[in-house]
């Protein structure tokens, strides 16, 4: 490999290490965490570093919620619940 060939190699490592320092992580936050369909979507996201998982349910002991770190884990009341939305906003 010549040498310029090396310094370009290396200068597109540095932007691309660069990129993903300064790149926020999407935050997805699943909803109905216990359902399968929702468990399903978990398993996929959590494998993607570029995504920050969170889980929330109505039950305490729905099982998607522990698919998460516990500081990513949400409860929240029934949605038809009035405060169902702002529980939703705070996290």
């Amino acid at each position: 490999m010549t040498k310029a060939a090396q310094t370009t190699t290396t200068e597109t490592e540095t932007e691309t290490q660069t990129e993903a320092q300064n790149t926020k992580k999407l935050r997805i936050l699943i909803t109905g965490a216990g359902g399968p369909a929702a468990i399903a979507a978990m398993k996929s996201l959590r494998a993607e570093p570029s995504v920050e998982l969170l889980a929330a349910d109505m039950d305490p002991w729905a099982s998607g919620l522990y698919l998460v770190p516990p500081e990513c884990r949400t409860l929240v009341p029934a949605g038809a619940a009035p405060d169902f939305a702002d529980t939703l906003l705070a996290r």
